[in-house]
């Protein structure tokens, strides 16, 4: 199972967004936040995406970062996918 997560550089994390398209780009996750976390509304909010996964060799897990991007700001990962970054679903 691989999990998504997302770190947002203000004073909160979001835990869960349930995501239904493969085809999704990173800033329309960024905007899915937006709609359910007020404080990251904020124009200059960072937004960094991660996936975490088991460690086969050892228990724990293991993080791989798949992109950034701002708010109110365009960036080179706004239009990557996750089917780009190789994300899949269980």
């Amino acid at each position: 199972m691989m999990l998504f997560n997302i770190k947002i550089h203000v004073s909160s994390y979001v835990n869960y967004v349930f995501l239904h398209r493969m085809d999704a780009t990173l800033r329309e996750i960024t905007s899915l936040v937006k709609e359910v976390n007020p404080e990251a509304r904020r124009k200059g909010t960072y937004f960094d995406f991660s996936l975490v996964f088991p460690d086969m060799r050892s228990p724990g897990y293991r993080m791989r970062e798949i992109g950034t991007t701002c708010s109110g700001q365009r960036g080179a990962d706004d239009s990557k996918t996750l089917a780009q970054a190789r994300y899949y679903s269980v």
